[in-house]
């Protein structure tokens, strides 16, 4: 995988947790809160993404906005 899981931990503690695109979307303060029970599956759905190149079609947008937006990112 062309990250690690330290990598994917700080990236989700650097965002802002008490927001979530619908009321009823899982919030990141979720996710930063229960990092340590969710992180393996997490990582096992990145790992499932790069191989196949498609998310799972119950992935919503409100998680996939924790993967960071950078112009000329280096994998």
């Amino acid at each position: 995988m062309p990250f690690s899981e330290e990598k994917v931990t700080k990236a989700l503690l650097d965002c802002c947790g008490g927001k979530a695109r619908r009321p009823d979307g899982m919030t990141t303060v979720f996710l930063q809160g229960n990092w340590d029970i969710v992180s393996g599956d997490v990582m096992r759905m990145f790992a499932e993404f790069f191989s196949l190149g498609r998310f799972v079609a119950g992935v919503n947008a409100t998680f996939i906005g924790l993967i960071p937006k950078k112009q000329m990112l280096k994998i």
